[in-house]
């Protein structure tokens, strides 16, 4: 059986993924009712306990990551809406003389999801407290997975995947696997999304489908998780399986520096992760550092029977090679080494602009290759990752906004095969 030798397969994407929205009155305006697949939208309605509309009510909708908040007032409707959200948390204030303010703390925002929240203020009692409840709904969506950011509540997450990378979370989710298959169509369809930017990824044909995909992406530079179903939207046109949609951490009001850490008798991980304000209210960062180094010990590929010592018998005697290594543990060795950071500046009170860059390297001894291709001893893989974005969005009152998208994704998978593979 021949096998490659340093083999190349080089992905460059400059700009592929750029898609413009021009906000004109009644033309090209996207809809609030439009789904977004970067940002998400809340809309409702505010009434009084007789449901009548309440005008004139001040509704403040708060990001609880960075404390950015902006306030508007409902017409003769009652009606509100804020569109174009980048995915995260959010609490909504309702205020209106006369009437108990109330506030719905924890409302779920992410890529694509719209939100229908109505309220309802009672009348105005001597105990000026605050009607507060936590949001109850389920907003729409794919199978969804919350993240933290890699923090110590979040380590389950590795139990998908040792190694700490985005795509092996999909592991955890049903009907999806770490490779990107989903409900039975194989990775090799799939495609990674950040921040509702889909990317291009150099893919080897030697390689397990798609798992290397998310090296530049590890757990703790990650808010969110959840697999879409393929075919969802033309703007992901690469998408034809499972779309494994994932949403960065942004930063923080305040000044906050975690740092995690695992060690077992598989190997290393840890990351480092700091975010605050560039200028309270309107900027804010965060940027980190992941490693992984593993090497667990996996069982034989090939069991001790007779069979197995007859091939290992001929392979020596008659090829002169020695195939006895088949017959015991191995220990294949993984190390990535990725850097991580995002940009969020709201330039005026309807404008802003995200901007995300990682970078990443990887080295794989005896790497586990694509199901159908027999396991090569000896094999290496270097892998080299690049991913820049930037979206700007803009909204127009209630009812329209617009996205601009710009994205750069570059990458190579080198790899080295073993001499004569066992067949």
């Amino acid at each position: 059986m021949s096998c490659d030798r340093s083999c190349t397969h080089v992905a460059r994407n400059l700009m592929r993924r750029t898609a413009i929205a021009l906000v004109v009155w009644g033309g090209f305006a996207t809809p609030l009712r439009a789904q977004s697949l970067d940002a998400g939208a809340i809309s409702g309605f505010i009434r009084d306990s007789l449901g009548r509309a309440l005008p004139e009510a001040t509704i403040t909708l708060t990001e609880r990551a960075t404390g950015v908040a902006r306030a508007r007032l409902t017409p003769r409707d009652g009606s509100y809406g804020y569109n174009l959200l980048l995915p995260g948390n959010y609490d909504l204030l309702v205020e209106r003389f006369g009437y108990r303010p109330r506030l719905i703390a924890g409302i779920p925002v992410r890529p694509g999801s719209q939100i229908r929240l109505d309220a309802t203020l009672a009348g105005e009692t001597s105990r000026p407290a605050i009607d507060t409840a936590a949001y109850a709904g389920v907003p729409a969506g794919g199978l969804h997975l919350a993240l933290d950011g890699g923090r110590a509540d979040d380590q389950f997450a590795a139990l998908a995947d040792r190694a700490g990378i985005i795509t092996g979370v999909g592991g955890l989710l049903p009907g999806s696997g770490s490779d990107l298959s989903s409900e039975g169509l194989p990775g090799r369809l799939g495609v990674l999304a950040l921040d509702g930017i889909a990317r291009s990824s150099a893919r080897h044909p030697r390689l397990a489908s798609a798992w290397l995909d998310g090296i530049a992406f590890p757990i703790a530079a990650v808010h969110g998780v959840e697999m879409l179903p393929g075919g969802m939207d033309a703007e992901w046109s690469a998408a034809g399986g499972g779309a494994l949609s994932a949403f960065t951490v942004p930063g923080s009001r305040t000044m906050t520096a975690t740092l995690t850490a695992t060690a077992g008798i598989d190997g290393q991980t840890g990351a480092l992760v700091v975010g605050g304000p560039a200028v309270r209210d309107t900027a804010h960062f965060a940027f980190g550092i992941a490693v992984a180094r593993l090497n667990p010990e996996l069982p034989a590929p090939w069991s001790a029977d007779s069979l197995a010592n007859a091939a290992v018998a001929t392979a020596r005697d008659s090829f002169q090679t020695d195939l006895s290594a088949y017959q015991r543990k191995i220990k294949p060795a993984t190390t990535i080494l990725s850097g991580f950071g995002r940009f969020d500046w709201l330039l005026a009170r309807d404008h802003r602009l995200s901007v995300r860059a990682d970078v990443a390297s990887a080295s794989l001894h005896d790497p586990i290759l694509a199901s159908d291709v027999p396991v090569a001893l000896g094999a290496g893989v270097k892998a080299r990752d690049v991913s820049v974005a930037a979206l700007l969005t803009s909204t127009v009152g209630t009812r329209a906004g617009s996205e601009l998208k710009l994205s750069l994704d570059a990458g190579s998978r080198d790899y080295s095969g073993a001499g004569l593979v066992g067949t």
